[in-house]
């Protein structure tokens, strides 16, 4: 098998192996996610054991579910109504009836009777003893003025005028009915009479009326008046009133005591009936609502409460259990997940290729879904059930920037967003689809990721994340708290500060906790693991300036003008400066060896080419051996590895052509080993070491001359394949080399030699 089969294997190989590590990677944070999603609650969580009436309530219970119950004041208020739309019933007396009819009987009777006494002249006197029901008549028709009675014998001696008189009392008074004086002063006025009578074992009821439109004793008798006003010849309308008032007096005492009769039985009857007519009227509650404060003593009603919320949860409980349930957490999982990778793969396709960091961002989000359903747990049973705070806040406890602050440091921007939205949209999904959780998570994400991005310090990095928490936490608690707020619920208020606040504590703190162990696991670097490594106390750093002072010096010079090239183009200039001192520590093992850490002369003389060059690639190979035991970071290693690339060590390589006097040397023993450089940051490191290196050689150069030398430097270099893995464009590339120009013109500066003066010049 030739060497490019065996390549062309390998890298096949490669690929699959990665893919199966990427998937392994898939399935272990959807099953992180599904698992965040579908573990089981404390049915006692959020409720009282065993309550009974008159029990202390020992915590606050919330809402954690859409139920409703029924509302006891309510369905009270509408069964009281609806018997208050009931009538009162009053039945209609036939005896009573009878009665007061044969009043206005007798009184044309007893009419008829002083008629016939005056025309004997003879004194009219009272009824016999048999007849005494009526002398209340006799003493009315006694008292008669005489005009008056002169008008009702009128009456009574026409037959058909008495009747027609008698039946419209009947038809328009009694049989409406009369209720008595005394009786009506003492209901409402707002009230309804419903009048009622049996008729040949027949209940008739008539329609409802107001009790104003019911007849009293006083309002029948001037009824009856009314009925005789017609009669009454005379233009006199003054007299015709006085009459009728005369008349409504005499006719109210006819029907005196009425004949109505309240109907108890029947009203309670019929108000029970509409009142079990009324179904029990539902309240909703919402998520959050408060359905049983701490200490407070437990009514029937709050029994009953209590009860269909168990009853609502174990349904709700039931249906997330449920395979259907299940399913459709995972389905959701999976769509945030595929969104993610894909999202990832697309927008920042060389971190999808790194399996190390994409394990990395895959570790950091089931942590950060661990932590979010943990807190939300600690949140529920160590500060809700104890009447501080309400679970409708939930989302303002939750470390939902601790993803986002972690990633941003580590892989950039992009990514820690992206991960950020995909731990929020979870942790919605497992707080029944919170939407708060999502609004915030979006704002505390974004502004977590842009507040540590480039953060050099841990001080600050932790005051960063802090600020970024707490005030992005506090300002989507505050548009969504708004309602408690405006009507002046000022203890909301204190609540989301101190809740905002602490989230903001423990997200810093556990980014800071995780990001020692992620550096640690992972080999990860930041900008505050590169500023720690341009300590030039480190013992390597140390080690450099006391056994090669030249090459300690070259690299100051490197990380000086290379820090400054790498901000121009949107590279890390903190790892290019960290990266920088270091890149040439292998150089230790033969100092001496190297031009720039000699006094003078040559101390390759007496050794071969091959061996000359073997010197020169050993330091690569040797500073990563020494790097691996200082534990520098990868970053630092690959910068070491990849500042040469696979470049040639021309000098010897050619010295040995033209000493060889058969066969060629093999080109390998005159290569770095490599591999390419691979990121800007060694791309620009690379070319600020030969730039620095061009400048000392070649000194006297003007700033075209040394543009020129390094631009055909690096144009060989690229033709031999050098930036073939280099993520930076030819416009960067000028971008950089001009800014190299500049700082070693600058440091190369010619000083004006100043004049010397003897002593006694001096003097």
């Amino acid at each position: 098998m030739t060497e490019p089969d065996k390549s062309r294997i390998g890298q096949q190989t490669a690929k699959v192996s990665s893919g199966l590590l990427k998937l392994l990677l898939a399935v272990l944070v959807f099953s992180a996610s599904v698992l965040v999603l579908t573990l089981p609650e404390d049915e006692n969580t959020g409720s009282i054991s065993n309550p009974v009436k008159d029990q202390i309530a020992n915590q606050t219970i919330y809402s954690e579910c859409e139920f409703l119950t029924e509302d006891f004041e309510q369905t009270r208020l509408a069964r009281q109504r609806a018997m208050n739309s009931v009538p009162l019933y009053y039945k209609r007396m036939d005896d009573a009836s009878a009665r007061l009819a044969r009043q206005f009987q007798v009184f044309f009777e007893e009419i008829g009777r002083r008629s016939a006494a005056e025309r004997a002249n003879k004194s009219y006197s009272q009824p016999d003893a048999d007849k005494m029901d009526n002398a209340s008549v006799y003493l009315s028709v006694q008292s008669l003025s005489s005009p008056d009675f002169q008008f009702f014998r009128r009456i009574a001696d026409d037959e058909t005028a008495k009747q027609d008189f008698l039946q419209k009392v009947s038809d328009q008074i009694l049989n409406k009915g009369v209720l008595a004086e005394k009786t009506r002063d003492s209901l409402p006025h707002d009230v309804r009479i419903l009048i009622f009578d049996v008729v040949e074992g027949k209940i008739r009821e008539f329609n409802p009326e107001p009790l104003t439109r019911i007849l009293s004793e006083n309002m029948a008798g001037v009824r009856a008046a009314e009925l005789l006003i017609p009669r009454y010849r005379t233009r006199d309308t003054d007299e015709r009133e006085q009459f009728k008032h005369r008349a409504a007096q005499l006719f109210s005492r006819f029907l005196t005591g009425g004949n109505l009769m309240p109907a108890d039985d029947k009203t309670n009857a019929v108000r029970e009936e509409r009142k079990n007519e009324v179904k029990p009227l539902k309240r909703s509650f919402h998520i959050g609502d408060t359905l049983i404060k701490k200490q407070q003593k437990l009514t029937e009603e709050d029994l009953t409460l209590l009860k269909d919320y168990k009853a609502a949860r174990l349904q709700l409980a039931g249906a997330k259990s449920s395979w259907g349930g299940k399913a459709e957490k995972a389905a959701l999982c999976l769509v945030f997940l595929l969104f993610a990778i894909l999202y990832i793969a697309r927008i920042h396709p060389a971190l999808f290729r790194d399996d190390r960091k994409i394990w990395l961002l895959g570790c950091i989000a089931v942590a950060a879904l661990l932590a979010n359903r943990i807190f939300a747990g600690l949140y529920r049973s160590l500060l809700c059930e104890q009447g501080n705070f309400t679970p409708q806040m939930v989302f303002m406890a939750l470390p939902l920037g601790l993803a986002s602050g972690l990633i941003s440091v580590i892989c950039g921007l992009r990514a820690a967003i992206c991960v950020g939205l995909f731990v929020s949209g979870i942790a919605s999904v497992a707080l029944n689809n919170s939407f708060p959780v999502v609004v915030t998570g979006l704002l505390v994400s974004g502004l977590a990721s842009v507040a540590g991005r480039n953060v050099s310090d841990y001080k600050k990095y932790f005051t960063a994340l802090f600020l970024a928490c707490t005030f992005s936490t506090l300002f989507t608690g505050g548009i969504f708290l708004m309602d408690e707020i405006a009507a002046g619920e000022l203890d909301v208020l204190r609540d989301a500060c101190v809740l905002s606040a602490a989230t903001g504590v423990i997200t810093a703190t556990l980014a800071l906790v995780f990001l020692f162990v992620l550096e640690t696991i992972f080999d990860v670097s930041t900008n505050m693991t590169y500023l720690a490594f341009t300590d030039r106390n480190h013992p390597l750093l140390k080690r450099l300036q006391l056994e090669a002072p030249g090459t300690y010096h070259h690299s100051e010079r490197v990380a000086s003008i290379g820090e400054k090239a790498a901000g121009l183009i949107g590279a890390n200039p903190l790892q290019v400066q960290a990266c920088a001192l270091f890149h040439d520590i292998g150089k230790l093992a033969a100092p001496g060896m190297f031009t720039e850490n000699t006094g003078g002369g040559n101390p390759h003389q007496g050794l071969t080419p091959r061996e000359s060059a073997e010197i020169i690639r050993r330091h690569v190979s040797f500073g990563l051996e020494l790097a691996r035991k200082n534990k520098l970071k990868k970053a630092i290693r690959l910068a070491i590895a990849q500042h040469h690339g696979t470049d040639f060590i021309s000098f010897f390589y050619d010295l040995a052509r033209k000493n060889a006097s058969g066969e060629p040397p093999d080109e390998r023993d005159f290569r770095y080993p490599g591999p390419l450089p691979d990121s800007k940051e060694t791309v620009v490191l690379s070319i600020a070491d030969f730039a620095e290196a061009v400048s000392r050689s070649t000194p006297g150069l003007t700033e075209e001359e040394l543009r020129a030398k390094l631009f055909s430097i690096l144009r060989t270099r690229a033709e031999n394949g050098q930036l073939d893995h280099a993520p930076v464009t030819m416009a960067e590339i000028r971008i950089v080399i001009d800014s190299l120009v500049s700082s070693l013109t600058a440091m190369n500066h010619v000083r004006i030699a100043y004049p010397s003066f003897s002593r006694d010049e001096r003097k």
